[in-house]
């Protein structure tokens, strides 16, 4: 009997909870010295998997309990500093916590055989983590002051771009170690003056900030050639439009090589080269392939291709200036004579005026999308007149599907001779549907399609 209760008590004392998982602390690993985290993970039949869902359940307690002292951290600094360089370190702050996680161990593990939950309890060594970010925060600022260097050289040289890239990798470096630091007094309470090692003077966020600016707003694009051109709507643009890049410094103009510069319409529409780096010379050239549009202007605007010039950069001050680049630009305006023309047809639709106007509205989109003319809506002022008139009458329904038969009929008249250029009749075009009126709309689609494409045929003629 004896024997029994022994074995009773010592089982008991085998199943009992440990301190940590009823307590929710190890008093084993101090507060002043550790991080802690507890993993709890109920069993799903895979008891390694299990422990590892435990594991890392504990891990991420403490990454969870880093950024909510650092949100504390920035919180205190706003309100205390007012500056905005905590304000932009704080996304990189929120993204470094993880660099932590490869210090953390797990100390204890325990199963709950009777509720079948796995726990887990993981640690953190201030000491350690705190040195590892030391040496984090060290090394980020030596590239930082590596890249600064370079951009210096750059600068000294009249490279623009390479220079401004500097300058925004040295901005990404200093504020990674700033958020490293914020990180670091969060976990390494404490220690910093017993251990933190000596260490060069870190470059001033100000100066960088300066430098940016000063590259960033001395940074222009001007039109070179190509302006105020006389162009064929319709046509290639005789000459190309060339746009150079300059950086003012030291009240000199020196080119920028290789910066990536987007073409597009403003103004009307057409087919140009979209996308262009810039030479030794500083100059981007563009050729217009076709211009269309409704104006007697065009307008080509050059821009800085930001999407090209940014690429990797996550600090918010660097999308600032990228911003800011992006609404550098120069503008070319083409001259165009374009022709008036004044558009109308007559619409009838099973014996019925509709007002739907679906041949007039095929002709005015398709002249459009040509470019060559200008469709207005004053007769008095055209040069040209198409007018017309569109018919549907009834087919026969068979099996419950109607058809019907469309007739259009155009004239083009000059206006200044009065001088008809153009007539033209297409007859019985079908259309099927087992709605009636839809059927009919369906014909005097396909009527106003063919009609248009030979009415455009013959402007292109004039």
């Amino acid at each position: 009997m004896l024997l029994w209760a022994v074995l009773i008590a010592a089982a008991t004392v085998w199943a009992k909870a440990p301190e940590w998982v009823e307590r929710g602390r190890s008093a084993t690993y101090s507060d002043a010295q550790y991080m802690q985290g507890i993993g709890v993970a109920a069993s799903r039949g895979d008891v390694e998997r299990d422990r590892m869902r435990a594991e890392d359940g504990a891990r991420a307690e403490i990454a969870r309990e880093i950024r909510v002292q650092v949100a504390s951290v920035v919180e205190d600094e706003l309100s205390d500093r007012g500056g905005e360089v905590f304000s932009a370190t704080t996304v990189v702050t929120r993204s470094s916590v993880d660099v932590l996680l490869e210090g953390v161990r797990i100390a204890e593990r325990w199963h709950d055989k009777k509720k079948d939950v796995y726990y887990a309890l993981a640690v953190l060594d201030r000491m350690e983590a705190g040195r590892r970010l030391t040496r984090q925060m060290a090394e980020a600022n030596r590239v930082a002051r590596a890249y600064w260097e370079g951009a210096e050289a750059d600068r000294s040289e009249g490279r623009w771009l390479s220079a401004l890239r500097g300058v925004f990798r040295t901005e990404e470096e200093r504020y990674r170690a700033l958020s490293l630091e914020r990180i670091r007094s969060v976990v390494w309470k404490g220690f910093e003056r017993a251990f933190e090692e000596e260490a060069p003077e870190p470059l001033s966020i100000a100066e960088m900030e300066r430098t940016a600016e000063r590259m960033v707003s001395g940074m222009m694009l001007r039109v070179a050639s190509g302006d105020g051109q006389q162009a064929t709507w319709g046509e290639a643009l005789e000459r190309p439009l060339v746009v150079e890049a300059i950086w003012r410094i030291d009240r000199r103009e020196r080119p920028v090589q290789g910066l990536p510069v987007s073409f597009g319409f403003e103004r009307g529409t057409g087919a140009l080269d979209s996308a262009k780096v810039t030479d030794e010379q500083g100059k981007a050239v563009c050729k217009v392939h076709r211009i269309s549009g409704d104006r007697e202007t065009a307008m080509v605007v050059a821009r800085v291709d930001t999407a090209s010039l940014g690429g990797g950069f996550t600090n918010p001050y660097t999308a600032s200036w990228l911003a800011q680049l992006a609404g550098t630009r120069a503008v070319f305006a083409l001259q165009g004579a374009l022709r008036r023309l004044f558009v109308k047809v007559e619409e009838t639709m099973l014996g019925e005026a509709t007002g739907e106007h679906v041949v007039e509205s095929l002709l005015r989109e398709r002249i459009s999308e040509w470019g060559n003319v200008a469709v207005v809506e004053e007769v008095e002022s055209a040069d040209w007149i198409l007018e017309g008139r569109a018919q549907v009458r009834a087919g026969q329904s068979m099996g419950g599907i109607h058809s019907c038969y469309a007739t259009v009929t155009v004239r083009l008249v000059e206006v200044r001779g009065q001088t008809e250029l153009f007539k033209k009749r297409i007859d019985g075009i079908k259309g099927f549907h087992l709605d009636q009126r839809e059927a009919a709309r369906r014909a005097l689609g396909k009527a106003g399609a063919q009609i248009a494409e030979e009415v455009v045929a013959v402007l292109r003629g004039l």
